[in-house]
């Protein structure tokens, strides 16, 4: 299934804040969806409930329905989930984006009130795939734009206090300087950035939001893959394989 014309006027996106391109990957695509698109106001559970691991993944920016790309990450959450044994909770933004019409975002300036309106988000998909269990946070482009400030304002524990680690895919590329405060990021959260080095606009390799990150004391790794602004599933396996404890 190629991309349609409206998935790649969706592909690219700029934030002020960040100073970043999100691009979908034509090559992304399959020729089959296995997994349902999903309305907005819905969460969607991927996996067993009996799994191992608990992960809420946060999708990129996106179309309603959700678009050919999404519709591909689901099919390498799917495989995962059954090869790792994962349970994914899949929650939908529902902010507009606001230089794409017809689109929704986890946040564009990730300022509080969006953060707060995201965590709140994730919070409900947690208790509805998984109440009361501990869990990872996966964004994938957008979804994960908004880990990284999460971690870079150190509010991941007091907003979202039953999760472990972060992976942001797609999500490394970043200009000019961390926020002043906190002056630390020690105690802060752990997150490994996921990259692939074909992914034109959100790769970088000089790795300088990493070395900002570790500056600060933050628990931050960085993994690089062969590929492009996509969800890819070997590269999700060895990132979950750092990160998640073993049960």
């Amino acid at each position: 299934m190629g991309l349609s014309a409206l998935s790649l006027l969706l592909a690219v996106a700029c934030s002020r804040e960040e100073s970043r391109v999100e691009k979908m990957d034509p090559a992304s695509a399959r020729s089959e969806a296995s997994v349902a698109p999903t309305p907005p106001a819905t969460v969607s559970c991927i996996g067993e409930a009996s799994a191992a691991h608990h992960v809420v993944y946060l999708h990129g920016m996106d179309t309603e329905p959700p678009s050919d790309q999404e519709q591909h990450n689901r099919e390498v959450l799917a495989a995962v989930a059954k090869a790792r044994g994962v349970l994914f909770a899949l929650p939908r933004a529902s902010m507009a984006c606001p230089t794409q019409p017809g689109s929704v975002c986890w946040g564009w300036k990730f300022d509080d009130a969006e953060a707060t309106a995201a965590t709140a988000r994730i919070r409900a998909a947690a208790a509805q795939c998984f109440a009361g269990k501990a869990y990872g946070l996966l964004g994938f482009s957008n979804g994960g734009y908004l880990l990284n400030k999460l971690l870079r304002s150190c509010r991941l524990k007091a907003t979202l206090p039953d999760a472990e680690w972060t992976i942001s895919v797609g999500s490394a590329k970043f200009e000019g300087e961390l926020e002043a405060e906190p002056k630390s990021l020690a105690g802060c959260g752990k997150l490994l950035l996921v990259s692939g080095r074909e992914d034109t606009y959100n790769f970088d390799p000089k790795h300088h939001l990493l070395e900002l990150l570790k500056a600060k004391g933050a628990d931050a790794e960085q993994l690089e893959f062969a590929g492009g602004h996509v969800l890819e599933e070997t590269a999700l396996k060895q990132a979950l394989e750092r990160v998640a404890k073993p049960e």
